[in-house]
């Protein structure tokens, strides 16, 4: 897996008190605003890769980043967590960052359902 060998650069959490103080911050080089990404998700080079009950997930085939966003179902909803590779080679780093509106414990638990669900997609189980 490619992520298994890369560096966890950073982890981004923007929620409750946070997501106010977190104007200018990126989530996975995007402006770290719900309608803003959302917005981005329209574009040419965004596909649907999985959806389920609970959250779908789209690739970015520009930049090669992962986003899944909750459904309204959900207790964390709207919700979007980020996995993206920067860099190359011996430099390469993985960014993940999460845009949550619930508590921390949803929010982790959350994040940990995507992540999970983003390592399937990338070992082409999904």
């Amino acid at each position: 897996m490619v992520f298994a060998r890369a560096v966890l650069a950073s982890v981004a959490v923007f929620g409750g008190a946070f997501g106010a103080a977190a104007e200018d911050a990126l989530l996975c080089g995007r402006k770290a605003d719900m309608v803003d990404i959302i917005i981005d998700m329209q574009g040419p080079t965004v596909e649907s890769v999985w959806r389920d009950g609970k959250l779908f997930v789209n690739r970015d085939t520009a930049d090669g980043s992962l986003w899944a966003f909750s459904l309204p179902n959900t207790t964390v909803h709207p919700s979007a967590v980020c996995r993206r590779t920067v860099g190359e080679g011996a430099i390469a780093r993985v960014e993940i960052g999460i845009l949550c509106p619930a508590g921390e414990k949803a929010c982790s638990s959350f994040q940990a359902q995507v992540l999970q669900r983003m390592d399937k997609i990338d070992a082409g189980t999904r």
